[in-house]
């Protein structure tokens, strides 16, 4: 823990954990679902306004990283 209180992890998507049982587990039996299986009655429904352009998600990530520095 740092002075702030603040957790800091780092992940090497390069050498990720392993799963655990129980994840490979859900992942099995998720990836036996047929599309027609799955149930999206609670997921709201998709606004097209909301989406960005790979322009506007590019500039996004770009002042992320500067504000990062």
């Amino acid at each position: 823990m740092t002075e702030a209180g603040l957790v800091v992890n780092e992940f090497d998507p390069d050498n990720p954990p392993p799963l655990t049982k129980a994840e490979r587990e859900r992942l099995a039996r998720l990836a036996g679902l047929r599309d027609e299986d799955i149930d999206y009655s609670d997921a709201p429904p998709a606004d097209p306004d909301k989406w960005l352009t790979v322009e506007q998600a590019e500039a996004l990530m770009k002042k992320s990283v500067k504000a990062a520095e």
